[in-house]
């Protein structure tokens, strides 16, 4: 019986690729539309998906009546500002030669000030289901910002669960790796003291 070709067995490797980056670039694109307010010290892989917020924005305007959307204009403009303010911090950074956070980092929350003692990815979900409540509120006022912003802070709080998560995993994975090289001292101290013998 043949076997069924890479096509029939879900497409083509690269453009299931392509689709999955895509996702997550707009993803992380919405997010970044809500942590510019929230974040400082940017990693410069991370604010470079900012036009794509612009692009988010505009498409999720389309869903309602341009004399509701005004609200949502004013908000990319707010979000332009600070995103661009992001982008001057990276390249100040960068002029300088200090490269002190990861290429993709999200951002330190101002948040974390107020609690000092909190592990920042433990702050960053706080802060998520923060921005929800206020997306919550801003429906009463405004339905497609309120909306969009439940949205947005929709893939905050999944990209701080995953970033944990990961956190986790490789924690995990970190452990396991010092136990097993210690099971494999401890059975390398064996074999040479009983050469010694």
């Amino acid at each position: 019986m043949p076997r069924p070709s890479q096509n029939q067995q879900g497409g083509n490797p690269a453009t299931q690729e392509f689709m999955a980056e895509l996702i997550f670039g707009a993803a992380r694109a919405g997010a970044l539309t809500v942590e510019v307010f929230l974040h400082r010290n940017f990693g410069s892989g991370y604010v470079g998906c900012g036009m794509l917020g612009f692009v988010l924005l505009w498409l999720f305007s389309q869903f309602y009546q341009p004399q509701h959307t005004a609200a949502l204009f004013w908000f990319a403009l707010a979000y332009g500002v600070f995103w661009l303010v992001a982008l001057i911090n990276v390249w100040i950074r960068r002029w300088r030669g200090e490269y002190t956070v990861l290429w993709c980092y999200s951002g330190r929350p101002h948040l974390c000030r107020l609690l000092p003692n909190w592990r920042e990815v433990n702050v960053k979900q706080v802060e998520a289901l923060l921005a929800m409540g206020v997306g919550y509120a801003v429906c009463w006022v405004n339905r497609p910002l309120g909306h969009y912003l439940l949205l947005a802070s929709t893939f905050v709080l999944l990209r701080a669960y995953s970033f944990a998560s990961h956190l986790r995993h490789r924690a995990v994975e970190l452990n396991d790796s010092v136990l097993q090289e210690q099971i494999v001292a401890e059975r390398f101290r064996e074999m040479q003291e009983s050469r010694v013998i």
